[in-house]
């Protein structure tokens, strides 16, 4: 199954590593008279550590909230509270995602996305679900086609998907492949067999309708020509 949750942790974890730093070494040139702001802001990092921990991703954006209430323009909370924002949907959109509910998964990111439009990590996952989604269509369209036609369609979009997400290629080339050879069969079997019936139908006309047969017959020497240059 596919995942997009973990890679977003573990920035927040670096995230976090380098805040604390930062933090240190803010402190580090404060006033000795005044330890009580530099204090404030280290337990708020360590309860920030905690609930990342714990994956209490709300309450890691609110404490984010306030370390940058009084930490002006820092880049890195900034991208830590964007990541952070993101996991609040990912993490639930994850889970369903191991169940097999596509739908379900992409209806949380794009509730996420509504709230927070410009949040990269859920656009990231959007976009993956979408090609997921389209993954799953053409899979399940290759699997019980209707016609060489139908099959064949899916297969193309298949070859497209591949090239757009080349780390599924492993996992679904296999069964492309053994699809392209199962076409190649039903495609020649449809064509035996239309062809079969437009003989039928040129019998039948020959005997109601001399003038339709006649046109029928030019189509099963055309039939048969295509067949040779295919040959």
């Amino acid at each position: 199954m596919f995942q997009f949750y973990a890679g977003v942790f573990m920035r927040s974890f670096i995230f976090t590593v380098v805040i604390v730093i930062i933090i240190l070494a803010a402190g580090g040139c404060s006033d000795n008279k005044t330890p009580e702001p530099r204090l404030s802001h280290l337990r708020l990092v360590a309860d920030l550590f905690i609930s990342m921990q714990n994956k209490d991703h709300h309450n890691a954006v609110i404490l984010i909230g306030k370390l940058k209430a009084v930490m002006h323009d820092n880049v890195f909370l900034s991208t830590l509270e964007e990541s952070e924002t993101g996991n609040i949907f990912i993490t639930p959109a994850q889970k369903e995602l191991d169940q097999g509910n596509i739908a379900n998964s992409l209806k949380i990111i794009n509730d996420g996305l509504n709230q927070h439009p410009l949040n990269s990590y859920l656009i990231k996952c959007r976009d993956e679900l979408l090609m997921l989604e389209q993954f799953q269509k053409n899979i399940t369209a290759a699997v019980n086609p209707r016609s060489a036609a139908e099959l064949k369609a899916a297969l193309d979009q298949l070859d497209k998907l591949l090239e757009a997400y080349p780390p599924s290629a492993a996992k679904i080339k296999s069964f492309v492949d053994t699809k392209k050879t199962e076409f190649a069969a039903m495609d020649l079997y449809e064509q035996k067999r239309a062809f079969s019936s437009l003989v039928s139908e040129y019998e039948l006309q020959m005997k109601t309708d001399r003038e339709l047969a006649k046109i029928i017959a030019a189509q099963i020497e055309y039939e048969k020509d295509s067949s040779s240059t295919a040959d």
